[in-house]
């Protein structure tokens, strides 16, 4: 399993990289910006910014996930995809962790993903 969870971070600064974000969840940045509801511009403009690098936190949280998946990001594009009995349904349908993500439930999706790295109920 990946220790190195720098898979979204910028090699040389450290700083968590809007387009490594969305590539990695198959997100346009203009589809992550809405989803951090601020705008593209402020996104890649600003993305050092302590508000930025906030908001981009969970789903660095949610990209540790990838070491589960023995680092391979068709097994995490999977996991996102399907519906998850671990989380509540909602309106009696199952939501995948990428619904949970689009309907703004990033912080719920990061916990699930540390409580499982730590070896903790979901």
């Amino acid at each position: 399993m990946n220790t190195d969870f720098s898979v979204c971070r910028d090699t040389s600064s450290g700083m968590l990289d809007p387009g490594k974000v969305a590539a990695l969840f198959r997100y346009s940045l203009d589809e992550l910006a809405a989803l951090l509801k601020v705008s593209p511009t402020e996104l890649i403009g600003q993305s050092d910014s302590a508000r930025i690098q906030t908001l981009l936190e969970p789903f660095d949280q949610v990209a540790r996930y990838l070491g589960w998946c023995r680092d391979k990001p068709e097994r995490f594009q999977a996991w996102l995809a399907d519906p998850n009995p671990d989380f509540a349904s909602i309106g009696n349908v199952q939501p995948s962790p990428r619904k949970l993500l689009e309907m703004g439930h990033i912080k719920i999706v990061a916990t699930y993903v540390r409580n499982r790295c730590l070896g903790l109920p979901s």
